[in-house]
């Protein structure tokens, strides 16, 4: 499956249109982000159940600003959802291997229960 680019301007939509989804939140100047970028789209290709994103924090002001507006600490983050619910946050890039548990835990788990609350995904 190839990567789905998304910006602030429509991230909420494709979280809404994907059951499964990992965003991988990243920034042309941060090179840890950029050695985890061929790990992601290698583990995208691998992983055909899960769709896989990318939202670079510095493409423009409205990314910056809505990267601000999550809070989120720094990048590389990987933000994983579950039937258009936030489910998990992890910061810092990952081994192939540690991506792969990962997208495995993000399946296995349980959908969310309706009435849990959600964290807004748009500020």
């Amino acid at each position: 499956m190839s990567l789905i680019e998304v910006g602030a301007a429509d991230l909420d939509s494709v979280v809404a249109e994907h059951p499964l989804l990992i965003v991988d939140f990243w920034a042309s100047w941060c090179q840890p982000c950029l050695r985890f970028r061929p790990i992601f789209e290698s583990v995208a290709q691998d992983c055909p159940d899960v769709s896989f994103a990318t939202f670079q924090v510095d493409a423009d002001q409205a990314n910056q600003d809505y990267f601000a507006e999550l809070e989120l600490p720094g990048v590389p983050a990987l933000l994983l959802f579950k039937q258009g619910r936030w489910v998990e946050l992890v910061v810092g890039g990952l081994a192939p291997a540690a991506l792969r548990q990962l997208v495995q835990a993000l399946i296995d788990q349980p959908d969310p229960v309706e009435t849990a609350p959600s964290p807004a995904v748009s500020a």
